[in-house]
């Protein structure tokens, strides 16, 4: 902390300025804070895990020695760098033998090659119990509006990222004229892609993403493409109905496709798969990458140590496998009993603070409480492991192995169109620092590597408990209900439970927050380049989320307090006042201004000190417990505020 700020002026500031003042970003990373550090933790975990598994004797084709080798494997840059391209080469010659419309479709579907839109399984927005056909827009190494706008800044990533392209080509043995002609065939296609692709805002709204037909139906939106060969190829299983997410994407895309020669197409089909394998390709092309992605879109200065990024590669091809050693030897039962014990009390603040919602109709407060009643957290990890018997792991080849992790995955899904949709699987693995809510499923996953010191200690007080990791458990719980999650009912289907009065208020409260985070500038103008601004409508459901989490957790706390009586600290801290410093600390970050930038473009979280400002400033609470006056700089005018409680002001 740095007790000579004044809370109310920077609250980031008085909760961590001490940790801002003596801490530099390590050269390796874009930022750095509580959620990087506990994430480096694991990795340090992890790698000795690793280390221990390749001293022991593993049975061929288990889990173990899948783990061993691809480490083992990952971590022998001699042979990496001895193989070349040469585990490409078949690859290579398939997009070299492209000549139509029916070869491009054979080489977009085969594991390892890229396409101009995504296929696969997705959950039934309108039926949560079923997993159907799903397409979606692709095609794009960047966000959107890389491509698209016309301000400094981008116009400098774009030339970037055409340097970068031509630095490919180039260490594919081209002459730098046709490295450099090459480069700008591929920007010119994936900027027509942009061009028709939705923005990133927009595909927030699932509403929009929503377009069922028909497979002929979908064939026909593209006519250009044998997109009925493409589905063949793929082997998927037989089906008659497809979500379309962006239809309009497919009706241009064959146009782009039919205009564009084919040796374009195959110069963006090399590019790409060198692109996409450059990880676990000799270093020259991992460095260029890194140079690009790292350097320039977020200001990273040194690659990471190899031993990081290959256990992080195989914590994430291997994660389940991985994480069922974690959760044996880091998260004790104790610790989900604790955390269940909390969400319960998350669970009982949030059903009060419905019933206290004056603007809600009773029809909308009664559905909202049922849909509470419905949902299901999930603690620490699975209850089924995920079965990885038919991958095969061996020490011969990196690129190999990640083809068949690709095959793997790829094939994994594309079984699931038409079966049922599993409910007792996570989207995150137990060693990820993180949580998550599935809205098509109401349900909330909070991993066992998020339950550590900021967020979550056996040893802490409630004040503590309540501002970090019950913060966290009320934002993922809230996110059933923010302006995404609302669209969905109790059992995660899309349907609109809400009377039209009571969804035109919740628009209204929904619109300030997007004000509120769109006036946050994230980097400040100079030498020529605009401000930039946080995306308000990029970042509304996760702001919301936090606010609406602080909330709940406050509720709880009260009760605690009422339960247990209140406390001062030795430092002579209130319960409130230490819930609200928990928050801001867990929120302690440092990033570099490229990052920043990068994040505000690309990324529906708040920057980390805007989660503190923007979040604080809807809390009277906070402005009571440290006394602060209504003009401080952190408070905002009362008609702004975002108050789900009282509803928006008219």
């Amino acid at each position: 902390m740095d007790l000579t700020a004044n809370p109310g002026a920077d609250f980031h500031r008085f909760c961590n300025g001490g940790w801002l003042d003596r801490t530099k970003i390590p050269a390796e990373y874009p930022r750095w804070g509580m959620f990087m550090q506990l994430r480096d933790q694991a990795l340090d975990y992890l790698h000795s895990m690793f280390d221990r598994l390749a001293k022991a004797e593993n049975a061929p084709g288990s889990n173990a020695q899948k783990i061993s080798d691809l480490y083992a494997l990952g971590m022998d840059e001699e042979s990496i760098e001895a193989e070349g391209l040469t585990g490409l080469d078949g690859l290579f010659a398939q997009i070299k033998r492209i000549r139509n419309r029916r070869q491009l479709m054979n080489a977009m579907a085969s594991p390892g090659l890229a396409s101009f839109f995504g296929f696969g399984a997705a959950t039934d927005y309108d039926n949560s119990d079923q997993m159907i056909a799903n397409a979606s827009q692709g095609g794009t190494s960047l966000e959107r509006d890389y491509y698209l706008k016309t301000d400094k800044d981008t116009v400098e990533k774009r030339a970037a990222f055409v340097a970068y392209m031509q630095r490919m080509f180039e260490l594919l043995d081209e002459r730098p004229k046709v490295a450099a002609r090459h480069a700008a065939e591929v920007i010119a296609l994936e900027t027509s892609l942009a061009t028709i692709s939705m923005d990133i805002e927009t595909l927030r709204d699932p509403g929009k993403s929503n377009n069922k037909m028909t497979r002929a139906q979908f064939q026909a939106l593209c006519p250009e493409l044998a997109l009925g060969h493409y589905v063949d190829t793929l082997k998927a299983p037989a089906f008659e109905i497809v979500n379309v997410r962006q239809p309009e994407f497919f009706k241009a895309l064959g146009a782009i496709v039919a205009n564009t020669p084919m040796s374009v197409l195959r110069t963006y089909m090399r590019f790409h798969l060198i692109d996409g394998m450059a990880s676990y390709l000799p270093k020259r092309f991992g460095d260029a990458s890194f140079d690009f992605y790292g350097k320039v879109m977020q200001g990273t200065q040194v690659r990471q140590e190899r031993w990081k990024r290959i256990t992080g590669l195989v914590s994430g091809v291997l994660g389940e496998a991985v994480g069922e050693v974690y959760v044996a030897e880091k998260f004790p039962p104790a610790a989900k009993a604790r955390m269940l014990e909390l969400n319960d009390a998350m669970k009982e603040a949030m059903r009060e603070i419905f019933s206290e919602m004056t603007w809600l109709s009773e029809q909308t407060r009664s559905y909202a409480i049922q849909k509470l009643e419905a949902f299901v957290c999930n603690i620490g990890y699975p209850d089924k492991w995920r079965d990885y018997s038919g991958l095969t792991i061996d020490r011969q080849s990196l690129t190999a192995n990640m083809l068949r992790v690709g095959q793997f995955n790829g094939r994994r899904n594309l079984n699931k169109i038409g079966t049922a949709v599993d409910r007792a699987e996570w989207g995150m693995t137990p060693q990820t620092v993180n949580a998550q809510c599935n809205q098509s499923k109401n349900m909330t996953f909070f991993p066992a590597a998020i339950f550590q010191p900021p967020f979550f200690d056996m040893l802490a007080d409630f004040a503590f408990l309540c501002g970090a990791i019950c913060a966290v458990i009320g934002h993922e719980n809230w996110h059933n209900f923010d302006d995404k999650g609302s669209k969905f009912n109790l059992k995660g289907n899309m349907a609109n439970w809400w009377t039209d009065a009571d969804r035109a208020n919740f628009d209204a409260l929904m619109q300030q927050i997007r004000n509120l985070f769109a006036g946050f500038v994230v980097v400040e103008a100079a030498d020529g380049k605009e401000a930039v601004h946080m995306k308000g409508g990029l970042v509304c459901g996760e702001a919301i989320s936090d606010l609406m989490g602080l909330r709940i957790a406050y509720r709880a706390l009260q009760k605690m307090i009422a339960k247990y009586g209140r406390t001062t600290d030795e430092n002579g801290y209130n319960d409130e006042q230490r819930f609200f410093i928990a928050f801001g600390q867990l929120w302690c970050s440092k990033a570099r201004p490229a990052y920043q930038a990068w994040q505000a473009a690309n990324d529906p979280h708040p920057i980390d000190r805007f989660r503190i400002a923007g979040t604080l400033a809807n809390m009277p609470e906070f402005f009571q417990a440290f006394n602060l006056p209504s003009d401080c700089a952190m408070a905002i005018p009362e008609h702004m505020r975002c108050d789900l409680i009282a509803g928006p002001k008219q």
